[in-house]
């Protein structure tokens, strides 16, 4: 048996590798923060400035390969900083090493060098360094953007996602980070262009090396040597900074935004027969909706997923995976299959989501069902093939938070950007309600954090997000199996965020207005009268938070943390026993590392 302080670390974070230190860094006026060799956070007078600094190799089929990191210098002082260590990728084909060091100046100069050396031949799309600017900061914000043969153009960051490149051979790129201070970010020893990564659920827009223009896979052979530096710098007076927060406000607005979406579960493909454990426990969610997928027109698929929506008395959510060229006889199985068991099928989705498919659908299955499509792996896919207007009765489309990145500090900060590309999807939806999912940590693979508090917090972040931006409904994670929320006779940490969720379909969506959104995420509703919170602790520390309500209230406190979490597990009815009672307009909260609330007001 692990003992408590192993439990509890899987608890966290759903695995043994521990999360890399995190060392807080000055640069005289910069203060950033060093985390598994990268530099993250660097923040001016208390405001970000940039997200991340850092080095990536991604293979021909752009996956990131794992860097293995040994560290040969640390030197740490009050104002200033280097450090320097020794990377190296090795996964397949490619084996590729490289020099980093950090260096930070008292006069507020940050640089990054990368020096390195293919040691094999192989395929690669991208090697080198990349910088992450902060969407919260800089969306909408004018920038300069320098180019290599040393003209300048004034541009801005896009406000909405753009689906294509804003800013190309960029040598430097600057931009007002208050009032009278430039924030300069410079690029040496390749040509570099910029990419909105909210496409991809990350919070930033990110400034890397070598232009898709270039081909890619290029070989690159053994020996080649590759040679880079990024360099931040400030320009104009630079203001005091703040003392630092004691603790995040949370505020609770009083007037309704919208109404809280249905909430959806997928479930398992290839189908399979759930236990009386599982169809028990998707009973209690109160579900809207079963996502099925079906490949063609498979009828084990469509069978078994009819079973299922009827033992559960939900109705099917029927994901539709098409050949464009077979789609007619497909669907025509389809509508056969279809009146021989009668499935209570609310929505369809078709993929691919073009116009001769979805004609056809409209043509061939039941009269009056709802059709909708976009699409089912990144937002990415659908913003870059917008469908036409009219032709779907509600857009879809795939989220998961490890595109580019897979720690626990890059995947927390991807739910704030959930809300973005619901933002950017009603300006092209033309009124068409929109339905993110599925939605899940990771794309066609099990991730050990679904068993961890840390995906309970994310899921909270991604609620508030939906909830606040007019989703209509979402699909979260799948049912049952490997990557399931139920397994082994027991749920997973999140069941009970997904629960509450739930019951509060169509309840009146409270906005919340969270100071540091990296550190909590709160979704709020009026339900009868009543007002119910859900509240995240987005970091591996405990954390404290000022709660602002709109009106005094007498609340039921229920808590989700590593100290219960077990029993939960085993007995989820446990998550509500012994709750506590909190009264007041004001509240201050302390929540545990990664720690979920649940406020119930008990009155109107």
């Amino acid at each position: 048996m692990p003992d408590r302080n192993s439990q509890i670390h899987l608890l966290l974070h759903g695995q043994e590798v521990p999360p890399p230190e995190r060392i807080p860094l000055r640069a005289g006026p910069v203060s950033l923060r060093y985390e598994g060799g990268d530099l993250r956070y660097l923040r001016v007078g208390g405001k970000e400035v940039l997200r991340r600094i850092y080095g990536a190799v991604r293979d021909e089929n752009w996956r990131t390969v794992p860097m293995e990191l040994r560290e040969v210098e640390r030197d740490i002082r009050p104002d200033s900083f280097r450090i320097a260590y020794d990377a190296r990728h090795r996964q397949g084909a490619v084996d590729f090493a490289w020099r980093c060091v950090l260096q930070g100046s008292p006069d507020g100069t940050v640089t990054v060098g990368f020096d390195g050396r293919a040691l094999a031949s192989f395929l690669k799309n991208r090697i080198g360094l990349c910088v992450l600017h902060p969407v919260r900061e800089c969306s909408g914000r004018p920038c300069t953007v320098r180019h290599p043969d040393g003209s300048a153009e004034e541009s801005r960051f896009p406000e909405r996602i753009s689906p294509h490149q804003p800013f190309f051979e960029v040598a430097a790129l600057t931009h007002e980070a208050m009032p009278g201070l430039r924030a300069e970010v410079s690029f040496a020893g390749e040509v570099f262009e910029t990419e909105d990564q909210r496409n991809w659920t990350d919070a930033s827009n990110k400034t890397y090396s070598i232009p898709l223009s270039v081909p890619y896979p290029a070989l690159i052979e053994a020996g080649t040597r590759i040679h880079q530096t990024v360099t931040f710098t400030l320009r104009g007076p630079i203001p005091e900074e703040p003392p630092p927060a004691r603790e995040c406000i949370l505020a609770v607005g009083e007037s309704s935004v919208g109404r809280f979406p249905g909430i959806g579960v997928r479930l398992p493909f290839p189908p399979v027969e759930l236990t009386d454990f599982e169809r028990d426990s998707l009973r209690s969610l109160h579900l809207t909706h079963l996502w099925a997928d079906v490949e063609g027109a498979d009828p084990e698929s469509l069978r078994q997923t009819a079973a299922a929506s009827a033992t559960l008395g939900v109705p099917l959510r029927v994901c539709l995976r098409l050949s464009e060229f077979l789609a007619e006889s497909q669907l025509r199985a389809v509508r056969a299959l279809y009146d021989e068991i009668e499935p209570a099928a609310a929505d369809w989705v078709v993929f691919p989501s073009s116009g001769p498919v979805v004609a056809l659908a409209r043509a061939i299955l039941p009269k009056g069902s709802r059709i909708g499509g976009g699409s089912d792996r990144d937002f990415t896919e659908l913003n870059r093939n917008r469908p036409a207007p009219g032709l779907l009765d509600f857009l879809c489309y795939g989220i998961h938070p490890q595109v580019h990145a897979f720690d626990d500090t890059s995947i927390m900060e991807t739910a704030e950007t959930h809300g973005e590309t619901l933002r950017t999807a009603h300006t092209f939806a033309t009124g068409a309600p929109v339905s993110p999912g599925p939605i899940r940590l990771a794309p066609g693979r099990p991730d050990p954090r679904l068993d961890s508090l840390l995906a309970a917090a994310w899921t909270v972040g991604s609620l508030q997000q939906l909830a606040e931006n007019g989703a209509e409904s979402a699909t979260y994670f799948e049912a049952a199996g490997t990557n399931g929320i139920l397994r082994d006779g027991r749920i997973v940490p999140l069941y009970p965020v997904l629960a509450q969720a739930a019951s509060w379909k169509g309840a009146e969506t409270l906005p919340v207005s969270v100071s540091d959104p990296l550190a909590f995420a709160a979704a709020a509703v009026r339900q009868e009268g009543r007002l119910r919170l859900l509240i995240a602790n987005l970091s591996p520390d405990e954390k404290q938070a000022a709660l602002r309500l709109p009106g005094k209230v007498s609340a039921k406190e229920y808590r989700l943390s590593a100290e219960n979490a077990l029993r939960i597990m085993r007995e989820p009815q446990s998550f509500r026993q012994n709750p506590r009672t909190v009264d007041g307009e004001a509240m201050e909260l302390s929540l545990s590392p990664y720690g979920v609330a649940l406020l119930e007001e008990d009155h109107a």
